[in-house]
């Protein structure tokens, strides 16, 4: 028996697949928040990073679920500013569409992060955060340079 196969992409329901996919990988994903953690501890922390000048770096932290994320932000920034990093992308401040949800925000936030940024500072609230999770996981793959605010390491069982 053939798959019938569905061009028309409005008869696909996204959503569901969607679902099906994240509740398999929440385990996963799970399992690569601890491996984060471990790497998280052994990163440079941001204030002992040299070269500031030339780094553009990327604010990477929980925003959904965080009522003062606004203010957390603005707040990083302010203190890598104060401390010589000329270019910090903070992902608060860029522009979203007014129909903006989760995903469209992390396509959009992600297009920053990875052409315009060389750097991404990782805040430790990741370890509450898909979308800083994603950021800390694809900024790995795609060889940034990964500083991490905090000078406290995060425990491994969070």
């Amino acid at each position: 028996m053939e798959h019938e196969k569905c061009t028309d992409q409005s008869k696909i329901d996204h959503k569901k697949i969607y679902n099906k996919f994240e509740g398999a990988l929440c385990d996963d994903f799970l399992l690569l928040r601890k491996h984060l953690i471990k790497i998280y501890n052994s990163l440079p922390i941001v204030a002992t990073y040299g070269k500031r000048k030339d780094t553009y770096i990327y604010l990477a932290g929980g925003i959904s679920g965080d009522v003062n994320f606004r203010d957390k932000f603005a707040h990083h920034e302010r203190v890598l500013k104060e401390n010589g990093y000329m270019g910090v992308i903070n992902p608060v401040k860029i522009p979203q569409p007014d129909y903006h949800d989760w995903a469209n925000c992390m396509r959009i936030t992600l297009d920053d992060m990875l052409v315009k940024s060389n750097a991404i500072c990782i805040l430790p609230d990741f370890v509450s955060s898909k979308g800083a999770t994603i950021e800390f996981f694809l900024s790995l793959v795609t060889g940034q340079k990964i500083l991490r605010w905090d000078i406290k390491p995060l425990d491994d069982m969070v």
